[in-house]
């Protein structure tokens, strides 16, 4: 990720336009280690608060690095709601993807999301989990481009771009991983401005 985007080192509040949202990050068993956790890093620098998401909390890594230290979840997919969340961010690496288009409570989670009119980010190949959640008929979107038939034959107009944003969904070519994040703060800035409904404690992480 491009560190100017996101600069180290403390920033005001008023330079931290997500303080007080919660965004669910929705992660498979198997995780891309780099892209969640820049996708974390880019918006707690933001002020949101992070919680991620996923089937269990002990989390396998896609590729062993050989100085990555072990991930675990916030909070079990199970028992995560959507009252408790402002947005849901689904990272999209092609294996999470396909674990979580196998997984009933992730379809309902995002289904849930979709419902509410909350912010749903999809990077990379998570549209297909919006395609098997709720359906993209005439929905428009952007993913890796190697799902342009298969969201196109589903009903959807599929676009050559970074991010598109259509209504409460904002999807994005992983390829352009900051440039979307970039458009993901800046959308959470303006939907912040009235916030949706939120419920519950602020952290509610499963016991591990």
């Amino acid at each position: 990720m491009n560190d100017s985007l996101f600069p180290v080192g403390s920033r005001p509040r008023a330079a931290r336009p997500l303080c007080g949202m919660r965004i669910a990050l929705l992660e498979g068993r198997t995780v891309d280690a780099v892209r969640l956790e820049r996708l974390r890093a880019g918006f707690e620098r933001e002020g949101a608060e992070v919680c991620v998401v996923a089937p269990e909390l002990e989390l396998e890594l896609e590729l062993q690095l050989e100085d990555a230290a072990s991930l675990r979840a916030d909070e079990r997919l199970a028992s995560a709601a959507p009252e408790r969340f402002h947005a849901l961010c689904v990272p999209g690496s092609a294996v999470a993807v396909r674990e979580l288009c196998d997984s009933a409570p992730a379809l309902e989670l995002v289904a849930a999301f979709a419902a509410s009119g909350k912010w749903i980010t999809a990077f990379d190949h998570a549209p297909l989990l919006l395609m098997q959640a709720v359906g993209v008929a005439g929905r428009t979107l952007t993913s890796d481009p190697t799902l342009e038939d298969a969201l196109t034959n589903a009903g959807a107009l599929w676009l050559p771009e970074p991010t598109v944003v259509d209504g409460a969904w904002l999807t994005a070519d992983g390829a352009r991983l900051a440039a979307a994040l970039q458009v993901a703060a800046a959308q959470l800035r303006i939907k912040s401005i009235e916030p949706p409904p939120f419920f519950g404690e602020p952290r509610s992480a499963s016991p591990g």
